[in-house]
């Protein structure tokens, strides 16, 4: 997959992200869930998105959380495609992230959650994702931070 990544934006955010890639801490990471309409029952609020990360991973090392960059002070939304740090609570995202599936504009409500980057290559009108993905290094991402 190639994000193109958001470090103007959003740069305590990316810059988390790229901390796990460069250290390696992705190696053998996966993306682990995918969340659809039909399988969140009790959710009150309901989201589409593909997780993925280090939480399944017994023995991963995760740097210190980070402040939550707001979608209201960063102008970044959860479109179809946008990667964003999952978290629980603010000021709690770690190594664990999704990928949007179709725009979730819920998720951009007051500060709910802040997307760092869009997948340019893959999330077209195909919607095909390659559910067994590793993460390995940068150079899978081919991230590039937009500036202006």
């Amino acid at each position: 997959m190639r994000f193109e990544l958001f470090a103007d934006e959003a740069p305590v955010t990316v810059a988390n992200f790229l901390k796990y890639v460069d250290g390696g801490l992705f190696e053998g990471g996966s993306v682990y869930r995918v969340v659809r309409m039909d399988n969140q029952e009790h959710n009150t609020v309901k989201i589409e998105v593909i997780q993925g990360g280090l939480a399944r991973k017994e023995e991963a090392v995760w740097f210190d959380s980070i402040v939550l960059e707001r979608t209201s002070e960063t102008g970044l939304k959860h479109r179809h495609g946008t990667l964003s740090m999952a978290r629980s609570e603010p000021d709690s995202g770690t190594s664990i992230f999704f990928i949007c599936i179709n725009d979730q504009p819920i998720l951009d409500y007051g500060g709910k959650h802040n997307p760092d980057g869009q997948d340019f290559e893959r999330f077209g009108p195909h919607r095909r994702v390659p559910f067994a993905s590793r993460i390995s290094s940068r150079r899978h991402f081919r991230a590039s931070a937009i500036s202006g």
